[in-house]
């Protein structure tokens, strides 16, 4: 009889124990459970609140950046808007991943109605952005076909002046014309009187001898430019036209509606 009243209290002590019926313990783990939500609750709030301002940060400080380097703004010029794509194309990691943490501070407060509008905001910012780096493409194509032009237009001047002056000499038959053929190359130093003790024929030939050369060294490095310069730029247009669609892809996703952006519906 004492073995069986044993065994009856050991059942119920179990079974107190199992579904917590001591008010005192059932509730010490309520307020334990309570003060872990709690404070889980007020982590995710701060980390919200950090993970808003890294990107407000990120994003501001592109925009500080580029403005910092387009100023002064020169539209008409090529090597302006080269730049300005440029500082584009290399500050735009900071808005990406400040849109990112952005859209990763709205999981941890789906219900922060500024965090909402903040990041309706930066959804616009990043439809905007998508389609810049879209427009950046033929854009940059332009500028530098531009850039490239200019530098073919000045060089091409240069070859020009030398060879009107060999052209000008050969024909030059008096000390004036002979000088006047020579003004036409830039830079070119002044002649002293005691040259022109020699006749003009032979002078002409001594200069036409030294001038010749250089014209056809000049005509070879200029092709030999033109060649490398048009390289590089197909080389470089190809890798920041692959760059360029890669930002228009990645910030059109983040304007996209999508898991991260409707997570408290």
């Amino acid at each position: 009889m004492a073995g069986s009243s044993k065994n009856l209290t050991d059942e119920v002590d179990a079974f107190s124990d199992e579904f917590d019926l001591d008010p005192d313990n059932r509730n010490s783990r309520d307020s334990r459970d309570s003060k872990t939500r709690e404070s889980r609750i007020r982590f995710k709030k701060e980390l919200a609140y950090a993970l808003q301002w890294v990107s407000i940060a990120l994003i501001g400080s592109f925009f500080i950046t580029l403005i910092g380097n387009i100023l002064p703004i020169q539209l008409m010029k090529p090597e302006w808007l080269d730049k300005l794509i440029t500082s584009i194309r290399s500050g735009a990691s900071f808005p990406l991943y400040g849109a990112i943490s952005m859209m990763l501070a709205r999981i941890f407060a789906p219900n922060d109605q500024t965090l909402i509008r903040r990041l309706r905001l930066v959804r616009r910012f990043a439809a905007l952005m998508s389609i810049v780096f879209l427009l950046i493409i033929p854009l940059q194509i332009f500028a530098g076909l531009k850039i490239i032009g200019n530098l073919n237009v000045n060089e091409n001047q240069g070859l020009a002046a030398l060879q009107k002056s060999a052209a000008a000499i050969e024909k030059a038959t008096t000390e004036l014309e002979f000088r006047a053929a020579l003004s036409i190359i830039p830079d070119v130093p002044p002649i002293p009187a005691s040259a022109f003790n020699q006749p003009i024929p032979v002078l002409k030939a001594n200069f036409l001898r030294q001038l010749i050369p250089q014209i056809k060294r000049r005509e070879t490095l200029i092709a030999e430019q033109k060649r490398n310069r048009t390289e590089l730029f197909l080389s470089l247009s190809l890798r920041d036209i692959l760059l360029s669609l890669l930002y228009a892809l990645g910030f059109g996703a983040i304007a996209k509606r999508s898991f991260f952006l409707n997570f408290s519906n």
